[in-house]
């Protein structure tokens, strides 16, 4: 076969592969094909090697990432007035179709909470503000869907929250 198939074979996978990545999210698992077409053609493919951090516990956040492949783990950093130096505590481990910076989509000049570190080498899709202020200004009807989708994870995680920190504050009681 000569390179020019292989190579419209391997772009025609990678764009199956997107696809399948958008249609699997919770984000965007209720919109037509058409309106994962539109997607598609916002989202930006990011490649990060180990230890590279995605973004920083602090910063100003653009936008989320849903990971392709690879792993990302969350840590935070608290300073206390016991060590004021920030050390980081490890939270959690994401994986392929994990979504994470979802807040920054809502918020305006909002602060990342924890830090996102590639765990190896990690491939993953940005959907930024500007993305979903396109998406908004060109198709309003997708735009609420998806806005209705991020509601419904943002207020999930707060209920989460919410419930382990009712849990942490009755263990403390007990002691």
């Amino acid at each position: 076969m000569s390179l020019m198939y292989d190579n419209l074979f391997r772009r025609d996978r990678k764009k199956r592969e997107l696809r399948d990545i958008l249609e699997n999210n919770f984000i965007f698992e209720d919109l037509s094909s058409r309106e994962l077409s539109f997607i598609e053609t916002l989202v930006h493919v990011r490649k990060y090697r180990p230890g590279e951090f995605i973004f920083r516990q602090g910063e100003v956040g653009v936008g989320m990432f849903i990971i392709v492949n690879g792993s990302v783990d969350v840590t935070v950093e608290s300073a206390t007035i016991d060590s004021p130096t920030d050390e980081a505590t490890y939270v959690t481990r994401l994986k392929h179709g994990d979504f994470f910076g979802e807040i920054a989509l809502i918020e305006e000049n909002g602060r990342r909470t924890a830090n996102a570190i590639a765990h190896n080498e990690v491939t993953v899709l940005g959907f930024f503000k500007p993305d979903l202020a396109e998406l908004v200004d060109r198709n309003p009807v997708t735009g609420i869907k998806v806005y209705k989708k991020l509601s419904q994870v943002l207020g999930r995680r707060l209920r989460e929250t919410s419930n382990k920190i009712t849990h942490l504050k009755k263990r403390i009681k007990r002691t």
